[in-house]
């Protein structure tokens, strides 16, 4: 092997330990959830512990994210946090510098009503997502001293002035709107028919495509200019997505709870 075949050689074996030590960085990142409680009290603190292994390498962001909603099925590496559609996350490390493999440990109030809590942790390597797999935990305890009380009679019961059962909301790629306004929320009451007209706005601002919306109707799409009207009876809180019809790229949430 002369000189410059040899020298080739070795340049040639470099490229390849360093493309695949970078391959592998991405290929053997995971999250794995360590320790996490099944219960708490309303308002109580939550620690959930986690880890992201992988090789050694900096990585800008891992969370906690979670909801009253589930969100499930499996997650791949294309699925952004924004896609997921949790409503919170945890601030700890959800930006910096963080050298992985190594253990995080994060923690967060629990909501001051009963009910269950959803949540997944999260983790970007090499601008790559990582998610584990959906948990949830049962928050108890807010209204046990309601309960035990002597109740008193309680009037005819009237619909708040707050809630509605018609809603007209505007749409386009920028969010939802009621009068102009921007809105990532509307109450109903539950057992209720709700009855929501969505209008997609023109093309200029949705594109040729219109908006495809998926909730608790199942998935309809709506042409630039266009509009539908959508009745339903809900008894819990869900969430209504938007998505450009030819990318599924999710544009906006709206967040319909039932009070």
């Amino acid at each position: 092997m002369s000189r410059s075949q040899y020298a080739l050689f070795i340049f040639l074996l470099i490229a390849v330990i360093f493309l695949s030590s970078c391959f592998g960085a991405a290929q053997q990142a995971s999250v794995r959830v360590l320790n996490a409680p099944t219960t708490v009290e309303t308002a109580g603190t939550i620690a959930i512990s986690w880890e992201v292994a992988g090789q050694r390498q900096v990585i800008p962001h891992t969370a906690i994210y979670y909801d009253t909603i589930s969100i499930p099925g499996t997650f791949d590496t294309s699925v952004t946090p924004s896609d997921a559609g949790y409503a919170e996350f945890t601030q700890d490390f959800a930006s910096g510098e963080f050298t992985i493999p190594r253990a995080f440990t994060a923690t967060f109030k629990a909501p001051n009503t009963n009910g269950t809590l959803y949540w997944r942790a999260h983790a970007v390597v090499n601008n790559v997502n990582y998610w584990s797999d959906e948990f949830m935990i049962e928050v108890f305890g807010a209204e046990k001293e309601e309960l035990e009380a002597e109740p008193e009679p309680e009037p005819e019961r009237e619909i708040p002035v707050a809630f509605t059962s018609s809603y007209f909301i505007e749409v386009d790629n920028n969010g939802f709107y009621i009068d102009d306004s921007d809105v990532r929320a509307i109450d109903v009451l539950g057992g209720q028919n709700v009855t929501i007209t969505f209008k997609v706005r023109d093309a200029d601002r949705v594109g040729p495509g219109g908006l495809e919306f998926r909730g608790p109707w199942g998935t309809e799409r709506i042409p630039p200019n266009g509009e539908a009207t959508f009745s339903f009876v809900l008894r819990s809180t869900t969430i209504v997505r938007a998505y450009q019809p030819f990318t599924n790229q999710l544009v906006d949430t709206l967040r319909i709870r039932v009070q």
